[in-house]
C-alpha cells in the first residue's frame, strides 16, 4: 500500500530540483539533438564517509530512465554511450559522457567530460 502511494514520489520530486533549461541529448549517429529534463552538478566530487576525496571534481547529470527511454525505446541496456559517442549540451556547454549508472529509483547517474569544442 505504501509502494503506490509513493511510487510516483521520485519522479515528481526530479521534476521541481530539475536544471533550469534542461539537456540537450546528441546520440550517436543523430544530427538533431533530444531535450531532457536533468539535475546538474558542474563541480561534484565523490567523498567518502571520513572524508577522503576519491575522485577529481567532474560534471555529473541525473536524468529519469523513463524520460530517456521515451526518446529512444531501443537503448534499455546501455541508455548512453561513452567513447564520445553521445553528447550532453547543458547551459550551451556541451560535454562528452565517461560513464553512467542506473539507480534503483528509475534515475540515472552520468559523469561527464568538458565542456570540449571551446564551450565554456
Amino acid at each position: 500500500m505504501v509502494s503506490k502511494l509513493f511510487a510516483h514520489s521520485s519522479k515528481a520530486l526530479f521534476r521541481v530540483f530539475r536544471e533550469e533549461g534542461g539537456a540537450l541529448w546528441l546520440r550517436e549517429g543523430q544530427t538533431q539533438p533530444n531535450y531532457l529534463d536533468c539535475q546538474f552538478i558542474s563541480n561534484w566530487e565523490d567523498i567518502s564517509a571520513d572524508g577522503i576525496r576519491m575522485s577529481d571534481a567532474t560534471a555529473k547529470a541525473t536524468f529519469q530512465v523513463s524520460d530517456v527511454l521515451a526518446i529512444d525505446p531501443t537503448r534499455t541496456g546501455q541508455l548512453f554511450r561513452n567513447d564520445g559517442r553521445d553528447k550532453i549540451t547543458v547551459n550551451g556547454k556541451t560535454f562528452i559522457i565517461e560513464s553512467c549508472s542506473p539507480d534503483s529509483h528509475g534515475w540515472i547517474n552520468v559523469s561527464l567530460i568538458g565542456p570540449i569544442d571551446g564551450s565554456s
